[in-house]
């Protein structure tokens, strides 16, 4: 299919040209299968998705994952879902990313504080990476951080969000997540990527308060 024909209703606002970059996408969860299934209907095709999990029953209300999956590996499952919505042919890696070498935009859809961590100091030792972006999700809060991994003040800014595992919200867990804030993340990831690749200015920082209907941005 002509891209051109494809991507018409689009193309002045972001140019399928600028979409070859590459993209590892860690964690094919609930932000992960939405921005994945996002990314691939905007026209980014060069993406890698990581994830060792297997798709669960508490999976099902916020993940992108029909019934058929219970059982099977979230990256594989994601990979072929995209591919019979959007025709892209995306890479599954049913592993951790740790012994993978990362490049381009890199995204932490994980859930824990040690794993961003980890994602960074991967990120730090691939010149390669060029942006990571790190939405955190909450109920009803979102928040969204990128960062440009070639100036060190923003990554020194970065580590200054970072904390450890046991100082994270103790929300129960039948309040932690709900679909419209996994919707409303991957679509602020999405226009990120536009952003991005367009080169045009983004915000470093997204604050967004769906319970009040706040919105911040840095």
């Amino acid at each position: 299919m002509d891209k051109f024909e494809k991507f018409m209703r689009q193309i002045d606002i972001l140019k399928p040209e600028v979409c070859d970059v590459p993209i590892n996408i860690i964690g094919a969860g609930a932000t992960g299968s939405f921005t994945t299934l996002s990314l691939a209907k905007m026209g980014f095709e060069n993406i890698r998705v990581f994830d060792k999990d297997t798709i669960e029953v508490h999976n099902f209300p916020n993940q992108l994952f029909p019934l058929a999956c219970l059982g099977r590996n979230k990256a594989t499952a994601l990979k072929e879902l995209v591919e019979s919505f959007t025709g892209a042919k995306i890479e599954a890696v049913e592993d951790f990313y740790t012994d993978h070498e990362l490049s381009g935009i890199v995204i932490c859809a994980v859930d824990t504080m040690s794993a961003r961590e980890s994602i960074l100091a991967n990120c730090q030792k691939n010149p390669k990476v060029k942006i990571l972006i790190d939405p955190r999700c909450g109920a009803e809060v979102v928040q969204m951080l990128t960062v440009d991994m070639s100036i060190i003040q923003m990554i020194d800014w970065y580590k200054t969000t970072l904390f450890k595992d046991e100082e994270a919200d103790p929300s129960p867990c039948t309040a932690r997540s709900i679909i419209y804030s996994v919707l409303v993340v991957s679509a602020f990831i999405a226009k990120q990527f536009k952003l991005v690749q367009m080169n045009q200015e983004y915000q470093k920082e997204i604050i967004i308060d769906l319970k009040n209907n706040i919105l911040q941005r840095t």
